[in-house]
């Protein structure tokens, strides 16, 4: 019985936190955290590996 309870909760969380997901993601707050989340996590690690990527390029040119 307490096995089934742990399943339960835990499917029930996950199902919770899914459906929280959504409603963030449906609202407007939510596209503008998930805006705030590109510019501060993606951006950082593009950048770099853009100019790694165009150095290379130019090395490969000049050759």
């Amino acid at each position: 019985m307490s096995v089934i309870m742990m399943l339960f909760l835990r499917y029930l969380t996950h199902l919770l936190l899914t459906l929280a997901l959504l409603i963030v993601s449906w609202s407007m707050q939510g596209l503008a955290i998930v805006a705030v989340l590109v510019k501060d996590v993606l951006i950082p690690i593009a950048v770099p590996l853009r100019l790694i990527s165009s150095r290379h390029w130019h090395n490969a040119k000049r050759r």
